[in-house]
């Protein structure tokens, strides 16, 4: 399934200019920012060279293009020598081949360097793209709410949006993911999969993944983004891009979808010969508890599940189904072995 792109009227880069010659301010998460704290438009028309367009193909088997699609479409960000490109991993998950749109509007082909499950973060190589500069890597560790940035997808200063960073607090996905320090933003942008957050002096601070409808915090409603740390980047990028691979100690798996529900964990789905299939775990499951430990809460269960050793450890779950309570040992796996993977990564 191929994404629309939204549109993004030529207004928007008019706006953006008078608003930032008038010193203008931006209404936007209960406070007021001033617009000349971001970098101007003309400015980022050059620094967003660096942001690409991402189209992936994947294979009609693989289990993520059940959930995602066969096609996919977003954005990367050049980070290092001979166009070094960074997006959100699940555009580029299971993917056989990609292509970029770069910043004269050409399809060029790339090469998948990696996939980091733990990370969620994806790594791709286009030598054609090598005389692009590479976004320089900022520092995300003091990021705190009320701090100017600007997201940005490919297609220049016309493509992106002046925001602020709303909140940072671990985020929880319901494939087994979590992020510890997640950057939340608003306002909301409209093509958010492997955007650009970019700091005040044009650094990249983080990797755009969702769109959420609680940014500031849970229960409120405000839209926003969730953007994956670029810290978590730095440390890793030169093994990534040797290896395709980062951790030598990768979390246990157990391939569950689970969502949080009352008394416990509601499993929507399972993945293709997962643990968790495998040992008998059906959809509409409800988790109650883990090692003979009550649990509610996705993020404390996957903290659990993961300081219960390497892949390969049984989990035992408490399991709720049909009014009767049971026990079932997960045996489980490194996710890697799982996917769908081209030779290259």
């Amino acid at each position: 399934m191929s994404h629309p792109r939204p549109h993004f009227p030529e207004i928007s880069r008019r706006a953006l200019i008078r608003a930032a010659a008038a010193g203008a301010v931006l209404l936007a998460t209960g406070g007021l920012v001033r617009a000349d704290d971001h970098p101007a438009p003309e400015a980022l028309d050059t620094l967003l060279r660096s942001v690409v367009r991402i189209h992936a193909f994947v294979p009609n088997d693989a289990d993520s293009a059940r959930r995602l699609g066969a096609e996919r479409e977003g954005h990367g960000i050049v980070v290092g020598p001979n166009g070094l490109i960074v997006t959100i991993g699940y555009l580029v998950n299971e993917a056989m081949s990609v292509e970029i749109l770069d910043d004269q509007h050409r399809t060029r082909s790339a090469t998948i360097v990696a996939y980091d499950s733990e990370t969620g973060l994806g790594l791709l190589r286009a030598p054609s793209l090598a005389a692009l500069p590479p976004l320089p890597l900022g520092d995300s560790t003091a990021l705190t709410s009320g701090t100017p940035v600007v997201v940005a997808g490919a297609g220049g200063s016309s493509h992106a949006i002046p925001a602020v960073v709303v909140s940072r607090r671990p985020f929880a996905g319901s494939w087994e993911y979590l992020l510890e320090h997640a950057i939340y933003t608003a306002p909301a942008h409209p093509d958010w999969g492997g955007a650009a957050l970019i700091s005040s002096d044009g650094k990249l601070l983080g990797i755009g993944s969702l769109l959420v409808g609680q940014a500031r915090r849970e229960g409120e409603r405000m839209s926003g983004n969730v953007f994956v740390p670029v810290d978590l980047l730095r440390p890793m990028l030169d093994q990534l891009a040797a290896t395709g691979k980062t951790t030598p100690n990768p979390h246990p798996w157990l391939g569950l979808n689970a969502t949080a529900h009352p008394g416990g964990l509601i499993v929507g789905r399972l993945s293709r010969n997962s643990p968790a299939q495998a040992a008998g775990v059906q959809r509409g499951d409800i988790v109650t508890g883990i090692a003979g430990r009550p649990v509610e809460d996705l993020a404390e269960f996957y903290r659990e599940v993961w300081a219960m050793g390497s892949p390969g450890v049984d989990v035992p779950l408490t399991i709720l189904r049909d009014g009767r309570t049971f026990t079932v040992r997960v045996r489980s796996a490194d996710r890697y072995h799982f996917l769908v993977k081209d030779k290259t990564y």
